[in-house]
């Protein structure tokens, strides 16, 4: 499976490192030689059993390796408006960088290409490009290393409180058989405050993989709230990879929303590093034909007094498939945690699929720890009684779909 992209490295390296962010070239020897020893995951690996997206990895992939920007001249392709609210926008074709590359954020914070970010702010990249993922080098983060080019570099300085959201949308757009590839650093100082939202959309029936790789530190005192919605199409294929580590008294909620994609692939870290941190991590899926997501997560608390929680509600209908698989991990030091995780399903067909693996890893002895899943058809009792009330039954569906999913939407904050 790695051997069309380790090829693709050998035989372009010089055009991929002349067209790319100068942090990334420092890198590739390394993951070269990860992808070489280590190979891809397979599904007889355990954290990848429900992972969609390998049968997509096996067909012959086109890379933007000198960065053409595709001929898209109607800007109302960039479309996702998020109701009652403005936000900063920044625009991706496939994984180009579409206008300038530049957003100044006001009191020092910014917003900009890693290409600039390499020319400019080259101290920080070298900081904590890859250490915040740290040594979580599988195959899939070493392909993204392996080959990318460009990404989005964000810095809030201390005490800076980013006044609009930044809304990143992504236009997949090609003619043939496209892979995107970005990496993405987000570094927030003490005492910051940072709103983003990230989407992802495909402009016509072309079969796209994306893979990205986000870095976000979280500083003492500050606070993240980072929505991801995915509504694209069946010609999707992603594998996104999230890795956030919290300092002390930090709080991180992290959202995501599968609304429309073919095989989709999410895996999110989140380290509590100091005490006092809090973590909440949550998720919507809704989808039907055959569209695959597989949600891998992993919390761990190293330190004291810190909380976490999870929540993650499917509603599946046709012949899709819905995984959740999540982690918790209490190390000896990490006294008085408070960690919940709760996985909620709904099928709506005979053929839909709910895949669960919770799991709790606890080394210390004073924590409130709790997880549970449950998979079922929608309350036909409760269909019923809508119904003797003069609700049909497409609107009652509806509205019990509805409560099911306001658990999740109630947590979605925005300024």
């Amino acid at each position: 499976m790695e051997k069309q992209f380790l090829d693709l490295y050998s035989e372009t390296k010089d055009v991929l490192n002349a067209h790319s962010a100068s942090i990334f070239n420092i890198y590739r020897p390394e993951a070269e030689s990860n992808l070489t020893r280590k190979g891809m995951p397979t599904k007889r690996d355990e954290a990848y059993l429900y992972c969609p997206v390998f049968e997509a990895l096996e067909k012959n992939w086109g890379v933007n390796i000198k960065r053409l920007q595709p001929a898209i001249t109607d800007d109302n392709l960039f479309h996702c408006a998020v109701p009652g609210i403005k936000t900063t926008s920044i625009y991706f074709t496939n994984d180009t960088w579409h206008g300038n590359d530049f957003i100044d954020l006001g009191n020092g914070a910014v917003a900009c290409s890693m290409k600039y970010a390499s020319a400019h702010y080259g101290d920080i990249l070298k900081s904590y490009y890859g250490a915040i993922l740290q040594d979580e080098t599988d195959g899939f983060s070493s392909l993204n290393s392996l080959l990318v080019q460009d990404g989005i570099f964000i810095y809030i300085p201390q005490g800076v409180k980013v006044q609009l959201p930044i809304q990143v949308l992504n236009v997949m757009y090609a003619k043939q058989r496209l892979m995107s590839i970005g990496r993405n650093l987000i570094i927030m100082e003490p005492e910051s405050e940072l709103h983003y939202i990230d989407c992802v959309h495909t402009m016509n029936e072309t079969e796209y993989f994306q893979s990205r790789v986000t870095e976000i530190l979280v500083g003492s005192a500050a606070t993240l709230r980072y929505c991801s919605i995915e509504s694209s199409g069946e010609n999707m294929n992603a594998i996104h990879r999230i890795a956030i580590r919290q300092k002390k008294d930090s709080d991180v909620k992290v959202s995501g929303f599968g609304l429309l994609l073919g095989a989709t692939r999410n895996h999110i870290t989140i380290d509590l590093d100091e005490p006092g941190a809090s973590a909440w991590l949550g998720g919507m899926l809704l989808i039907d034909k055959k569209e695959r997501c597989d949600n891998y997560t992993i919390i761990r608390h190293h330190a004291c007094n810190c909380t976490s929680n999870e929540l993650y509600k499917y509603i599946l209908d046709d012949s899709a498939e819905g995984a959740f698989s999540g982690r918790i991990i209490v190390d000896h030091g990490a006294q008085k945690t408070n960690s919940y995780q709760t996985n909620r399903n709904i099928c709506l067909s005979k053929e839909a699929r709910a895949l669960g693996r919770p799991q709790l890893e606890i080394y210390a002895d004073d924590v409130k720890c709790g997880h549970g899943a449950t998979t079922g058809m929608l309350d036909e009792n409760a269909l019923f009684y809508m119904q003797q009330r003069g609700i049909d039954l497409k609107e009652a569906r509806l509205l019990l779909l509805q409560a099911f999913s306001a658990e999740v939407l109630e947590n979605i904050t925005l300024p």
